[in-house]
């Protein structure tokens, strides 16, 4: 992950889903880097449908700005989370399927920390030309 800050790991059980993450903070900026992984619910296992409609129809998220994406031959779902995961919505976020996995990736810019937060610290004028997060999503290597 980016960044030469902060570095945490939790572990949730959240709605009957365990959920792992792995969260890093960007000293120059503020903004947050976050990886989280939670085993796909029993019902969608197996199934062959088009992974891009499975996470699409989650009834527990809801994205705007929506795209395919495709990462280190995995394919999955871009775009700003409106609603779903507390602390990160208004992130930019990457979903996937993988090995009965959700991984989820998110770049949550200091902007929409300190909206939620009322943080005192000023945004950067270049946040998103520092913090890079194409860099961040295209850095997944699946196995």
């Amino acid at each position: 992950m980016p960044g030469m800050g902060t570095q945490t790991t939790d572990t949730d059980n959240d709605q009957g889903f365990v959920v792992e993450a792995i969260v890093a903070k960007r000293l120059e900026s503020g903004s947050e880097y976050a990886l989280f992984i939670s085993q796909i619910p029993a019902q969608l296992k197996g199934r062959k449908a088009d992974v891009t409609s499975l996470l699409r129809n989650n009834p527990f998220l809801t994205i705007s700005n929506e795209r395919r994406v495709n990462r280190n031959g995995v394919a999955g779902i871009s775009g700003i989370l409106q609603r779903g995961i507390p602390g990160i919505n208004g992130s930019q976020i990457e979903m996937f399927l993988h090995k009965d996995n959700v991984v989820i990736l998110a770049y949550i810019p200091y902007s929409t920390i300190k909206k939620r937060t009322g943080a005192a610290r000023a945004v950067r004028a270049n946040e998103h030309e520092l913090d890079r997060p194409d860099e961040f999503f295209k850095s997944i290597k699946f196995k």
